[in-house]
């Protein structure tokens, strides 16, 4: 059974440009959740009697099976009424250097219980969207930079794009490809 009354937490995973996790962001992001309802009353599951799960006793040969499942009507809360689904907007601040599967928590953002004042937590999980420049390696920006081979033979300075804007890369004669 859920003794929480429901205050159950929240999933969700947000994209971001490398140049988001370079620099760090605020987004704001709207979610749909359960929030307590003050115009209705939540009453005892009739289907679980409030228990939260319902039971199934099975006769067999080799005895009594007994299945016992979450409820359906109730979803495990035991209580059924007293909430409803709206859409609440968040502002989550996203710190520079995260990478795909990190995660971050905002306490208090979930599902709101039908019995207390008790709330979930909304846990924000990262994304990674593929950059048309640059690709990541754990912490490093990787950039393919095509030279002329006689820049690569004698060396050469050149402008080379970062996530912070462009910077002049000295490349050293006698350099070889993919060094």
């Amino acid at each position: 059974r859920n003794s929480s009354g429901g205050a159950t937490n929240l999933k969700i995973t947000i994209p971001l440009t490398l140049e988001e996790i370079y620099s760090g962001t605020k987004k704001t992001i709207k979610i749909k959740r359960l929030e307590k309802n003050e115009n209705s009353n939540a009453s005892k599951c009739i289907h679980c009697d409030g228990q939260g799960e319902v039971k199934h006793v099975q006769r067999s040969i080799l005895g009594q099976i007994i299945n016992v499942q979450v409820c359906s009507h109730c979803n495990g809360i035991g209580y059924t009424g007293g909430r409803e689904e709206k859409i609440a907007a968040i502002e989550i601040n996203i710190p520079s250097g995260v990478s795909e599967g990190m995660y971050t928590t905002v306490h208090a953002e979930g599902n709101q219980s039908v019995m207390s004042d008790k709330k979930g937590d909304l846990i924000v999980y990262f994304e990674e969207i593929s950059h048309k420049l640059f690709f990541r390696q754990d912490n490093d920006i990787i950039l393919d930079c095509w030279i002329e081979y006689h820049q690569a033979v004698f060396g050469d300075k050149i402008n080379v794009p970062t996530l912070s804007g462009e910077v002049k890369l000295t490349i050293p004669s006698g350099i070889k490809s993919g060094q």
